[in-house]
């Protein structure tokens, strides 16, 4: 009897346990916003200027290069790098971006792409065998990572529009990489959900696990020293390619990647024409392809209220639907295949 009240407590403590890990992990999610808590060091003093980024170190850093005299461009350079530190999982210098840049004194808008691209050499037949061999391939190892770009997109940003030295801009990132940052609920929910993948490399488990290799709760805190280095080299001048790229060459090429050092060469920032369009009385200016947020925005607002008008007395949830299919539709259509081949 006293067995079956030990086993029935064990069962009863575990679904406690196991209830608990699910609630706390579906709180946590990433759609989940990860700005509310206040911002460390932020300008306080009323202006006419705003910030609005995933992670609060990195609208402070903004926040903070905006207070010391400089313009968008600069702060969007510090929130960049800064997001580089406190959000790994999304942005880095590994990667890439966009940039859309308003000059109020000729009423120009300009917008860089500086996404990252497939190699030179990419076989595509032999990435679709790879992928029928392994599924994951595009998200795990060597052949998910493309040529990166975004610190040529920075530096071509900085040159056009910048007012401050590279140097301030990449110091908060720099010092929250150096010192630390506190984990949120967010960082250690993706960890989990990615867990597996960050286990089959050393220095990922070294970096972004705990010292027994585990994922950390909320509160931990994340200290990269070799990203501050590398930042600081960066800001200090040295090139990109000296400091990152061929090291990241040798080393995914060792793990069957094709990116070569011809790739890395050809890495640019292109300049490309917006997409507009009116609503309501005002203009919407975004980003044009390949990135698909702007049109799908402009296109389903305006195609959402011309529905609204037509049908007023129907489902308002059933108009959003259609409008979001008509919406991507026309993305589709309107992507040639030189900005969709990757």
């Amino acid at each position: 009897m006293k067995r079956s009240f030990k086993f029935i407590g064990a069962v009863l403590l575990t679904l406690v346990i196991v209830i608990g890990g699910l609630a706390w992990y579906v709180t946590s999610l990433p759609w989940r916003n990860a700005c509310a808590a206040p911002l460390p060091n932020a300008a306080t003093e009323p202006t006419n200027t705003a910030v609005a980024t995933s992670q609060p170190v990195a609208t402070a850093a903004a926040a903070t290069i905006l207070k010391h005299g400089g313009g968008a461009a600069d702060a969007a350079i510090a929130a960049a790098l800064a997001l580089a530190v406190a959000e790994p999982g999304n942005s880095g210098l590994g990667g890439g971006g966009f940039a859309l840049v308003y000059d109020p004194k000729d009423k120009q808008t300009t917008a860089l792409d500086f996404r990252e691209q497939a190699p030179i050499g990419l076989d595509l037949a032999s990435l679709k065998d790879e992928v029928k061999k392994n599924p994951d391939a595009l998200r795990n190892g060597s052949l998910a990572v493309a040529v990166p770009s975004e610190w040529d997109g920075l530096l071509d940003l900085h040159r056009r529009f910048g007012k401050l030295p590279l140097s301030d801009l990449a110091a908060p990132a720099i010092a929250a990489a150096r010192d630390g940052i506190q984990v949120t609920a967010e960082y250690s929910a993706r960890c989990f959900v990615r867990s597996s993948a960050l286990s089959k490399s050393a220095d990922a488990t070294r970096i972004f696990k705990t010292a027994i290799g585990i994922c950390p709760l909320p509160g931990w805190t994340l200290r990269q020293p070799e990203l501050a280095d590398t930042l600081r080299s960066l800001a200090e001048g040295k090139a990109f390619n000296e400091v990152v790229g061929h090291k990241m060459a040798a080393f995914l090429g060792a793990q069957g990647s094709q990116i070569s050092e011809e790739d890395l060469q050809r890495a640019h920032v292109t300049e490309r024409p917006t997409v507009q369009g009116e609503f309501m009385g005002h203009t919407i200016v975004s980003m044009g392809p390949p990135s698909s947020g702007g049109l799908i925005v402009i296109s389903l607002l305006q195609t959402y209220e011309r529905l609204r008008a037509l049908h007023p007395d129907a489902n308002r949830y059933h108009l959003w639907v259609e409008a979001s299919r008509l919406s991507f539709f026309g993305r589709a259509r309107a992507y040639s295949p030189a900005s969709t081949n990757c």
